[in-house]
């Protein structure tokens, strides 16, 4: 990857974040197409890490989720089929769904995911925003029924969920041949017990981010050759707009004194407008923190120290290695009737090491060391369940 400037770094950003193609960066800034791929990921992963170190502990009242459409590679799943000759389509082209949940009073995009319209992706996102919030909100969604049961799995007694049924019609005029559909009605039902206002659940704001998104992001346009090519690419370029639209980007949604204002300052998350050299700033902390290797605490072994030969311990136990046959075995020091222990008669083994300890545990610890695939505890002196003739007593 060419090593670009600052200048050149905040140019090839400021583009991304207004939704422009690699191809076009490319040509406007005279980089390789290489490069500003290399610095999408570079940007995207940064990006991404910097918001989920700083949008959390919000108490937002509202809560707006919804999911949007979009593909990667390929639009329809059968030519998928049919380009792979029937065989199971690759897990990273297709169509996708961004899930998003949006605090309508702050305008903040609290929490992102990228994946299916599944259980396998829904209950994932439903925990990180979970985890990014405190107290209790309202939480309106679409009539996905997939939220009936997710919401009061994930957030218990902490939220209330209201879900805005539509009825939707398809319609077409004769005479010009278009075509289209239209909302006949609209009811506000509530899924939780609770004492809410629920004319405040709605899910306009965040079908408008929605089309914020798709207005930025030149690759959530529903038809265009811009779309990705790469699921990485994709999630990376709606990661960089996250941080752009939360963090620099002034919303028009914010009327009176707050129109100056930042999703992320009404929200309490910082008390300054961010600029692109702010941004780059994290991206530049984010890779140094990568680049530096954890610095790995190398602990010495033990030394066990062996007993010299004749020598005696008033210790109460004792292990017996032999470096032979690379065994370790624990044995009670006051054992004088055990066949290897060290109260035999016959003494100290020459060709046996002994060790002694003042508990069990340091002695099995030094068997454990010392053999690791051969160590034991005698049947006889230690654990008092020996087995003589193959015949257990009663």
């Amino acid at each position: 990857m060419n090593r670009l400037d600052r200048m050149q770094q905040r140019m090839v950003l400021n583009l991304m974040c207004r939704g422009s193609c690699i191809a076009d960066i490319a040509d406007v800034t005279g980089c390789s197409t290489n490069t500003v791929r290399a610095y999408l990921t570079r940007f995207g992963e940064a990006l991404t890490a910097t918001h989920d170190r700083l949008v959390r502990g919000m108490s937002p009242a509202r809560m707006e989720i919804d999911e949007l459409w979009s593909y990667v590679y390929v639009k329809r799943e059968r030519n998928l089929a049919r380009e792979n000759r029937k065989r199971p389509p690759p897990p990273d082209r297709g169509e996708f769904y961004t899930w998003i949940a949006l605090d309508p009073d702050s305008k903040l995009l609290i929490s992102w995911h990228v994946g299916d319209r599944s259980e396998k992706t829904g209950l994932p996102f439903l925990v990180d925003v979970n985890s990014r919030i405190t107290g209790r909100a309202l939480i309106t969604t679409d009539g996905f029924k997939f939220y009936e049961k997710a919401i009061p799995r994930v957030f218990g007694e902490d939220a209330d969920h209201v879900v805005i049924q539509k009825d939707i019609e398809a319609w077409r005029n004769p005479e010009t041949g278009e075509r289209g559909t239209r909302v006949i009605s609209m009811d506000k039902v509530l899924k939780t017990r609770g004492d809410i206002d629920i004319s405040l659940a709605s899910t306009s704001l965040v079908e408008r981010l929605n089309g914020s998104i798709r207005n930025f992001i030149s690759r959530f346009t529903r038809q265009t050759y811009k779309f990705s090519k790469r699921l990485t690419n994709h999630v990376h370029a709606h990661a960089i707009f996250v941080m752009y639209y939360n963090f620099v980007k002034r919303h028009d949604g914010l009327k009176g004194p707050d129109r100056h204002l930042t999703p992320a300052m009404k929200a309490g998350l910082t008390n300054k407008v961010w600029t692109y050299d702010g941004l780059l700033d994290e991206v530049d902390y984010y890779w140094q923190r990568k680049a530096l290797k954890p610095t790995l605490l190398v602990i010495p072994p033990r030394q066990y120290v062996p007993l010299q030969a004749g020598e005696t311990s008033p210790l109460p136990y004792l292990v017996m290695y032999s470096p032979k046959k690379r065994e370790a075995k624990v044995h009670k020091g006051s054992c004088g009737d055990c066949n290897h222990g060290h109260g035999r008669k016959a003494g100290l083994s020459i060709r046996n090491q002994w060790f002694a300890f003042e508990t069990e545990r340091a002695a099995r610890r030094c068997a454990e060391s010392l053999a690791p695939l051969e160590n034991s505890v005698c049947s006889k002196c230690v654990t008092g369940r020996y087995v003589k003739h193959c015949v257990r007593s009663k």
